[in-house]
């Protein structure tokens, strides 16, 4: 049986998106253009806090390697449409296309990042129970019970596995509840790429958009990483102090996926 979601957690979602979208208009008229040393500021720069990333050609192709502020890192190869328009743009506006490029493909796990360390309400006082089951086909996974009885199964990596076998008592237990938050925190993520999607293609009057965020075209692209970054503005407090120091502030520690998950801020935007 799935999780039930609470219409307070899915309304916080429509909220955030909706919001965004009505404001996001209103972005250039909130930059500070004055020179900050030999770059002006841009809606983008909050995307330079979050992540920094390396583009390499493989062939025709691009790889881009992003590594998020909480230390984990992420590499998809580009696709041809992707790697000509990035090639074949001005130096000078190289690094923003590479930016809107990387918003598109890694979204879900720049949403998934944001989510842990940005908690929009809290799943964790819902979680009555974690357990892990055997499935049918012998796949270990977690069973998430919520307060109100309603429950979700989530399968569990070998890795996953590893690390809770060596826990005992409320460490292990710990250990599964991190791991429950993780997952709900993918959906909700997942969830937020997919309502970026929508606004995607109702703002460039597109029918469908591709299947794969790899194969948007560059108005496509600018117009996801548009609405995504007025989201982002939203989730994420406003720190007028800041010169992109989040990402640095990260690299100080590699921490694991784990590590990170703040026992009294855990939780995300949908509940149980």
């Amino acid at each position: 049986m799935k999780v039930r979601k609470t219409e307070s957690g899915v309304e916080k979602i429509s909220a955030v998106v909706k919001e965004a979208a009505c404001t996001e208009e209103k972005l250039s008229e909130l930059i500070d253009f004055a020179q900050k040393q030999e770059r002006k500021a841009s809606p983008l720069d909050i995307y330079r806090d979050l992540f920094s990333m390396e583009v390499r050609k493989s062939g025709m192709d691009g790889i881009m390697s992003i590594r998020l502020f909480d230390g984990s890192e992420h590499t998809r190869t580009m696709s041809p449409r992707q790697s000509v328009w990035y090639f074949n743009s001005p130096e000078s506006e190289r690094e923003d296309v590479a930016i809107r490029i990387a918003a598109t493909i890694f979204s879900t796990e720049i949403f998934e990042a944001v989510l842990l360390k940005y908690p929009v309400s809290d799943i964790r006082s819902r979680i009555a129970s974690v357990n892990i089951i055997k499935m049918r086909e012998g796949v270990r996974a977690i069973r998430v019970v919520s307060a109100d009885g309603y429950s979700a199964t989530y399968p569990m990596t070998a890795e996953e596995l590893r690390c809770h076998a060596r826990l005992q008592g409320e460490a292990a237990n710990g250990f599964l509840r991190q791991l429950a938050i993780l997952r709900i925190t993918h959906e909700d993520a997942t969830e937020l790429t997919n309502r970026i999607k929508e606004l995607t293609a109702k703002s460039t009057g597109s029918i469908t958009l591709p299947l794969r965020q790899s194969d948007y075209n560059p108005e496509q692209s600018k117009a996801f990483s548009t609405h995504q970054c007025s989201v982002l503005t939203r989730l994420m407090p406003h720190d007028s102090t800041s010169t992109h120091s989040v990402n640095r502030e990260w690299e100080v520690g590699k921490q694991s996926r784990y590590d990170h998950i703040d026992n009294q801020q855990s939780g995300t935007c949908v509940s149980l």
